[in-house]
C-alpha cells in the first residue's frame, strides 16, 4: 500500500462554524466592498487556504454518496474513460468523499488507487468502505486542497479524476498540478457543474454570494466560468483535450433518506446544513436549471 500522507488544516472548524479570526477577516473584506465587487469569487471572500471542512463533514454524516452531476451513472461513465490496462499504475481521485467512486474503480479496474480529501469524516467512512476489501490496492490521504497543491510526486500518476470538486478550488492551479503529477500519456478526467452560457454575470454572482453566506462554498467559479473557459484553462497547462461531453442529468445525488433522517437526530449541525441546502436549492432553482454538467478528458503529451 502507498505511504499515507496527512496534513492538518489550521483553519478547520469541527464545530460547524468558521474560526473567529477567519470570520473577522471576511467581515472586514465584505464591509469595504461596493455592491458590484461584493459578489466576488470564493477566493475574494474567503482566504485561499480555507475551505470549510465542517460542511463536508456534515455531508458525510448525512450519507451523501453521490453529490456530483449524474450520480452513479456518471461515475461509471467516468470509469470508461480511464485506461483499461493499469496493473501497478496509480489513479488519484481529488476529493474522494465517502469512497463510493473508489469502490467502483477498484471493482472494475486492476490498479492502485489514491484518494485525497480534506474532510476527516469523509475519509473515515471511505476507509471503512474500501479498505476491508482493497487494503493492498488503496490508500486515503487527508490533505487541505484549498492551496491548489496535490501531495504527489512529479510524473507519478497514470490518471487523475475529480467529480464536482475542482469547481470549489482554484481550477487553474489544480490543472497545472495535474500536469505536474501525471506521467507522460497520463489522463485527467473531471465531471463538473458549470455556468451555462445563458446565465447572466449578475445571477452567477448572486448565487455564489448566497452559497458562501449559507454554506461557505461557491456554486461554481466565475473564472473560468463556462465550458469553453474550462477547456481553455485545461489547454493552457499543456494538456491535450481528448473529449468534452455534456451530461444530460442535471441532478446526480443519491440519498439514503432513512439514514439521513436518523443521522440528523444525532447531529444538529448536519440537520442545519441540510436545511441550508434546501434553502439554496429553492431560492436559486431557475439559476441551477441554467447550469450545465460537463465531462472533460485531457491527456499529457508523451
Amino acid at each position: 500500500m502507498l505511504e499515507e500522507y496527512s496534513e492538518s488544516n489550521p483553519f478547520e472548524s469541527r464545530a460547524g462554524e468558521l474560526p473567529k479570526k477567519v470570520r473577522g477577516k471576511i467581515r472586514q473584506k465584505q464591509s469595504g466592498l461596493d455592491n458590484e465587487t461584493k459578489h466576488g469569487t470564493f477566493r475574494e471572500i474567503i482566504p485561499n487556504d480555507y475551505l470549510p471542512m465542517a460542511y463536508f463533514d456534515d455531508q458525510a454524516v448525512l450519507h451523501r454518496e453521490f453529490l456530483h452531476p449524474g450520480g452513479r451513472a456518471a461515475s461509471l461513465r467516468l470509469i470508461e474513460f480511464l485506461p483499461a490496462s493499469l496493473s501497478s499504475d496509480t489513479l488519484l481521485e481529488i476529493g474522494c468523499g465517502l469512497g463510493k467512486t473508489a469502490e467502483l474503480v477498484l471493482e472494475n479496474l486492476d490498479c492502485q488507487y489514491m484518494g485525497v480529501d480534506g474532510s476527516a469524516e469523509m475519509l473515515e467512512r471511505a476507509r471503512n468502505r474500501v479498505l476491508p476489501l482493497y487494503n493492498s490496492r488503496a490508500t486515503f490521504i487527508q490533505h487541505n486542497l484549498s492551496g491548489g497543491i496535490l501531495p504527489v510526486a512529479n510524473e507519478s500518476i497514470a490518471a487523475v479524476f475529480a467529480e464536482s470538486v475542482i469547481v470549489l478550488l482554484d481550477p487553474v492551479k489544480i490543472f497545472n498540478e495535474c500536469f505536474r503529477i501525471l506521467k507522460p500519456g497520463g489522463i485527467l478526467i473531471c465531471n463538473e457543474r458549470l455556468w451555462g452560457l445563458n446565465t447572466s454575470e449578475e445571477d452567477r454572482k448572486k448565487a455564489n454570494e448566497a452559497c458562501v453566506d449559507l454554506l461557505g462554498i461557491v456554486a461554481a467559479p466565475l473564472k473560468p466560468g463556462d465550458a469553453k473557459d474550462w477547456e481553455s484553462a485545461i489547454l493552457s497547462t499543456g494538456l491535450v483535450m481528448i473529449r468534452k461531453e455534456l451530461i444530460t442529468a442535471n441532478r446526480g445525488e443519491e440519498r439514503h433518506r432513512r439514514k439521513s433522517f436518523l443521522s440528523m437526530l444525532g447531529s444538529p449541525s448536519a440537520a442545519v446544513t441540510l436545511i441550508k441546502d434546501r434553502i439554496i436549492a429553492a431560492r436559486f432553482k431557475q439559476t441551477w436549471l441554467k447550469m450545465e454538467n460537463w465531462f472533460f478528458v485531457a491527456q499529457k503529451p508523451g
